[in-house]
């Protein structure tokens, strides 16, 4: 039993963005990040960024990257009809992207992890700090077993939540099994491990 944590896979594909707004005010339109469900979404147009560092004649995968610090990622309508079917902490907040080549292939939609939970084991967990004061990176894991009982959520820490996406391998062995395609799973704890 395993602890992943959820990325989307940058292999130099075009990725979403939110155009037109410094990085301040992109952060305060769309870093909801741990606010809980939404129930009004007025914030619908992203950009599609095809950014120099990009391919543009790869095509979009299922998921695709958003623009960094938001703590979340953009998916098609197969992802969330997938996704939607089986796991209920997730809300999924529609966006069209100003490009209409783009916006006319799929649905699109911005993801809302909903389950925040206290999860980790902090004193047997190692951090990196920005100032010596702010969390910015955990260096080691250690898991509470209750953390399985939710295939996706975020962990509260010092009661604020930290910027990662974290599974289960229910929800990892699922999006492999219905080919859902960006996601990237990167093992940060196993319980078996731990245990012996």
């Amino acid at each position: 039993m395993k602890i992943w944590c959820l990325k989307v896979s940058y292999d130099g594909r075009a990725s979403f963005g939110v155009g037109g707004k410094t990085p301040r005010e992109r952060l305060e339109m769309y870093n909801f990040h741990g606010k809980g469900y939404i129930e009004k979404w007025i914030l619908k147009d992203i950009s599609f960024d095809s950014g120099s560092k990009r391919d543009n004649s790869k095509p979009l995968k299922n998921v695709s990257f958003f623009w960094r610090g938001t703590g979340t990622f953009i998916c098609d309508e197969y992802t969330k009809e997938k996704i939607s079917s089986r796991f209920n902490d997730i809300q999924f907040l529609p966006v069209k992207p100003i490009e209409k080549e783009i916006a006319e292939k799929t649905n699109y939609y911005l993801v809302n992890i909903l389950r925040n939970i206290d999860g980790l084991n902090v004193e047997k967990c190692e951090f990196e700090k920005t100032l010596g004061i702010i969390i910015s990176k955990i260096k080691k894991y250690s898991f509470k077993k209750e953390s399985l009982q939710y295939p996706i959520f975020n962990v509260v820490i010092e009661n604020k939540i930290f910027n990662e996406i974290y599974v289960t391998d229910e929800f990892k062995n699922y999006v492999e099994e219905v080919n859902i395609e960006g996601f990237e799973f990167i093992e940060v704890f196993d319980f078996e491990n731990e245990e012996k």
